[in-house]
């Protein structure tokens, strides 16, 4: 074609070559680097993958609709559920036994106002009283002037006293049975006879436990005329103030709860708290706790049975410890000895001799081996313990109620389980008088307050019985009151011997005395006794034949004025025989107060005087005692 370029000629031909390439390179580059996108929980899924997995699955459900376990759906049966809704729309509604126990007020607004039977009512707990135990104990020491300086209000008490610059205190500590089982039966008791039933208090309102919230004692004092004061309660310790709950206004069971189990030492001081530090610990608990003649006579069976499940327990814990030992020792034996094993280890020692003198035959320099010790006595012996052992572990176990998968003549491959712990079945309760009026005759009696369950819980209960959430506390009755106790002032004296004025010249009526003083924390007899004529005042000198513990008050008076003076020497008709009435005659004695009150003492009486008894086994210890560290500043 004659006037057409080369370029006109074959542009389409290019053209058409430039297109094949593009859709050549496109499908290449689709095959190599194919599209991706999510499937599932894969974001990178390919169309060859998808296709792949939906293979699969779809060969998963023709294996299922292949197999046995082909779903079969019941035919649908028209107006059956119709008819069922009928059936319970023209039902009667049918109340139930009771409603939950903590919905009670929320359900009488929602059921229908004729049904009046649903209300739930509980049974309110009434709590037997405590036992005093008696005889009520009083305690003499000095106190640690360290300790004391911290505590303000204890420091007020101290310098409000006559000697406010002595340490040396005398108190009292009352002390109660409290039958704890009896209080954990009428918190879960339930009475079902009553109308309406009474059901058990919810064990969730009361977290399950036994909370002592107060522990009150309360003392009366012995009259001249023998009667006794109206009661006193006993006031909390000294620094306690503001820390119990009887001092608080404001409480909410969670705050109860938040405290008893937050801070255990609130409970203690509750409960049982110690007294304050001082330089002999003449208050130790151990020394009203650790006889059982002063508690009731039920108390005295269950303080033993407590007592011995204690013993228990520790020898279990100890045979355990023992036994553990025997049988690290019985392993390395070869385990429990028997008569096929010792023969076997004898067959093996043989072999083993007879092996090396083989092989030291042609050993001319070889020494003879000295026989192999198998131990056989003691492997013996050890199984024997052991065995012994096991039977004893078991048969405290139980004794104890603890459940032991040991067998008697077995090896045990688990260390025993340790005793599990019972609750208490009794408590003793105490608190420390240290304001009770020393030279009275005082007794004491007790009651406690219970946390109660009720409290806080209004909206649970029906109308007449929310009154019962109103208290936190629950008190139980008040015990009997215990004997009486004569506390002591801090120098006793009693009538000792003396002489009585007859027609001898030079003769003249006297009177003998044993002091007895507290003094830097113990009880010291002045040496030689002070004697008094009639009209003297009885004011004794405190000379001491030794010297016990160290003079915290250097400036204090070395006399002591007890307020008395001699009326007269008489003759004492208690005397027997005749001949002692010349050297153990009475004393007739006055207050110098001007209250014509007069006391006669007789020295055969007061040998018998149990305070006077207890006083000089005090004097005994206090020779003999090592005082503690001196703390006191």
């Amino acid at each position: 074609m004659k006037g057409i370029s080369v370029v006109e000629r074959h542009f389409e031909k290019a053209a058409t070559l430039v297109v094949a390439l593009c859709i050549f390179g496109y499908l290449a580059w689709d095959f190599l680097s194919p599209a991706t996108f999510k499937m599932g929980a894969k974001s990178d899924v390919t169309p060859a993958t998808a296709n792949e997995i939906l293979l699969q699955k779809a060969l998963s459900v023709q294996k299922q609709q292949g197999g046995e376990n082909t779903l079969e759906f019941e035919p649908i049966q028209k107006g059956v559920t119709q008819e069922a809704f009928a059936q319970k729309l023209n039902s009667n509604i049918s109340a139930a036994d009771r409603l939950p126990a903590n919905t009670p007020s929320l359900a009488k607004k929602i059921i229908l106002p004729d049904v009046r039977s649903l209300d739930t009512w509980y049974y309110e707990p009434h709590f037997s009283a405590p036992t005093m135990v008696t005889p009520v104990e009083w305690f003499g020491d000095a106190l640690e002037a360290e300790a004391t300086s911290k505590n303000e209000a204890l420091q007020k008490f101290l310098a409000s006293q006559p000697d406010a610059n002595s340490l040396d205190v005398i108190w009292t500590r009352p002390v109660a049975h409290v039958d704890l089982k009896s209080i954990r039966n009428e918190l879960v008791k339930e009475d079902k006879s009553a109308n309406p039933p009474r059901l058990a208090t919810v064990s969730e309102w009361r977290k399950n436990a036994i909370y002592f919230l107060d522990v009150v004692f309360e003392r009366q004092e012995q009259k001249d005329d023998g009667s006794w004061s109206d009661p006193v309660v006993v006031p909390a310790m000294f620094g306690y103030e503001g820390k119990l709950f009887r001092d608080k206004k404001d409480l909410d069971s969670n705050k109860i709860f938040a405290s008893m189990r937050g801070e255990k030492s609130i409970e203690k001081a509750i409960r049982q708290p110690d007294f304050y530090a001082s330089l002999h610990g003449a208050g130790n608990i151990q020394s009203s706790t650790n006889s059982t003649s002063a508690l009731p006579a039920t108390a005295q069976a269950d303080k033993k049975k407590q007592q011995v499940t204690e013993k228990k327990k520790e020898d279990l814990q100890t045979k355990e410890k023992e036994l553990a030992t025997l049988e690290k020792e019985l392993q390395i034996l070869g385990g429990d000895w028997t008569q096929q094993k010792e023969d076997a280890k004898r067959a093996d020692a043989k072999k083993e001799a007879d092996r090396k003198r083989k092989e030291n035959k042609n050993n001319s320099n070889a020494s003879s081996e000295p026989p192999v010790d198998l131990k056989i006595p003691q492997w013996k012996k050890i199984t024997k313990d052991v065995i012994a052992l096991r039977k004893i572990i078991k048969d405290l176990k139980s004794d104890l109620g603890i459940q032991s998968d040991v067998p008697v003549d077995s090896k045990a491959e688990k260390s025993a389980p340790k005793p599990v712990e019972v609750d208490a079945d009794f408590i003793d309760v105490w608190t420390h008088d240290l304001q009770a009026p020393l030279g009275k005759t005082l007794r004491y009696r007790c009651h406690i307050d219970i946390y109660n369950p009720f409290f806080g819980k209004e909206r649970q209960l029906v109308e007449k019985q929310k009154p019962l959430a109103k208290n936190p506390m629950i008190s139980t009755a008040v015990s009997e009151w215990s004997s009486p106790v004569r506390v002591p002032r801090k120098a006793m004296y009693f009538a000792e011997n003396g002489t009585v004025e007859t027609n001898v010249a030079g003769s003249k009526s006297a009177m003998f005395f044993n002091v007895y003083v507290l003094k830097n924390g113990f009880w010291q007899k002045t040496d030689p006794n002070p004697s008094f004529e009639p009209g003297q005042p009885l004011i004794f000198p405190l000379t001491f034949k030794e010297k016990l513990g160290e003079d915290k008050n250097p400036a204090s008076s070395n006399e002591i004025d007890s307020g008395w003076f001699v009326v007269d020497v008489v003759d004492d008709p208690n005397a027997s025989p005749e001949k002692n009435r010349a050297t153990l005659p009475g004393v007739v004695i006055s207050r110098r107060d001007g209250t014509e009150k007069l006391e006669i003492r007789y020295p055969t009486l007061q040998k018998q005087d149990p305070d006077q008894s207890k006083l000089k086994n005090l004097v005994e210890e206090a020779k003999s005692a090592k005082p503690l560290p001196n703390k006191a500043g």
